[in-house]
């Protein structure tokens, strides 16, 4: 009689993402000296490639730095960033008291 031998390999096949390191907005600000002027500087973190200003008066810009000339008053201003590929979004948002002696 013939022994039959019979032989199942299993094949594992193992995916590994890493995930891109998510995206974190933040900026830091200066009004200048004696002006309502303020400048603005995207410190942003991670991926991603697009980003959003919105200054608080209405106004909006799409540029890295961003510097806006306001009336005296208090504006909350907010920076998005995202990456619509990575799936990241971000937003970081700080108040300004703008007067005319900048301190």
């Amino acid at each position: 009689m013939k022994k039959l031998t019979l032989s199942i390999s299993f094949f594992l096949l193992v995916f590994s993402q890493t995930a891109s390191a998510q995206c974190q907005a933040n900026f830091v600000f200066n009004q200048q000296a004696g002006t309502t002027t303020v400048s603005f500087v995207n410190t942003s973190s991670g991926n991603y490639s697009a980003l959003s200003w919105y200054l608080g008066d209405g106004s909006t810009a799409s540029s890295s730095n961003v510097t806006h000339t306001y009336a005296p008053g208090i504006y909350g201003v907010c920076l998005t960033v995202w990456d619509s590929l990575n799936g990241c979004q971000s937003t970081f948002c700080d108040t300004l008291f703008i007067n005319t002696t900048a301190t």
